[in-house]
């Protein structure tokens, strides 16, 4: 087996360092005792085009992948947690829509996502049942051509400052079901009544979510309805590396520092 990276990921891995250094490493400090967001740093990601690594060619990104994605993770946590965590959020919030979205979905969200047009959030936890997809207390009812949603969800990484969310619900008569929803934060009865009080990674708020009686399109469900179990599962399970990577790269930073 061949571990050496690619030239491309040598580049990406190279150009994360540079950011991580000259643009995020003089700012860490004052991110965690201002808790205010980055959106310079959102911006120089941008860019720098390390927001669209996960997100396919054809929607803008680059389709580096996410050992691409997992490098420049790496390389920003070294300095500031909370910087890196908006890499990770480019695909946590992406992905479900690139995994189980229609093409109208993907060149709408996606493309807008890699260019740092918008910013999402991923919708999983709930305060009874915890990241436990299967016995999610949301609920969404069909109306016509829109559904209604109501829920609560908890521990949302970047969801006060999200221009969308991906938001996983009970659906179908009997609730049976676990359907997922790209949610504008603008829709009438979306509310993030608070976020949470932190010990780190303050740039990035983790923020309460509250749907109310939120009316959203039929359009705007991912996949067929009922069957979004699994594109939760696959979505987490394609960003655990990077969230490792995440891990990784503060404790390289803190043996550097120590």
């Amino acid at each position: 087996m061949d571990n050496e990276l690619s030239d491309t990921h040598k580049l990406i891995r190279d150009t994360a360092r540079r950011i991580a250094r000259e643009k995020v490493a003089p700012r860490s400090q004052e991110l965690d005792e201002s808790g205010v967001y980055p959106e310079d740093i959102f911006q120089v990601f941008a860019e720098a085009g390390l927001l669209g690594l996960t997100i396919p060619e054809k929607y803008g990104g680059s389709g580096a992948g996410f050992l691409a994605l997992a490098l420049a993770v790496e390389e920003t946590a070294k300095h500031d947690n909370a910087c890196s965590l908006i890499l990770l959020l480019s695909a946590l919030s992406t992905q479900p829509i690139n995994l189980g979205g229609s093409e109208e979905q993907k060149q709408e969200w996606l493309s807008k996502s890699a260019v740092g047009a918008i910013k999402g959030a991923f919708c999983l936890t709930e305060p009874n049942t915890g990241s436990d997809a299967q016995n999610l207390e949301s609920r969404a009812r069909r109306d016509g051509d829109d559904y209604v949603i109501n829920g609560e969800k908890m521990y949302i990484s970047g969801g006060n400052v999200a221009n969308y969310v991906c938001y996983f619900t009970r659906s179908g008569d009997n609730g049976s079901g676990i359907s997922a929803f790209v949610v504008p934060t603008d829709t009438p009865g979306f509310s993030v009544p608070r976020c949470d009080r932190k010990m780190g990674v303050l740039g990035v708020p983790t923020a309460n979510i509250v749907l109310q009686d939120c009316r959203v399109a039929a359009g705007l469900r991912i996949g067929e309805e009922g069957r979004a179990f699994k594109t939760a599962m696959l979505t987490l399970n394609t960003c655990r590396p990077v969230v490792g990577a995440r891990g990784l790269g503060l404790a390289e930073g803190c043996i550097a520092y120590a």
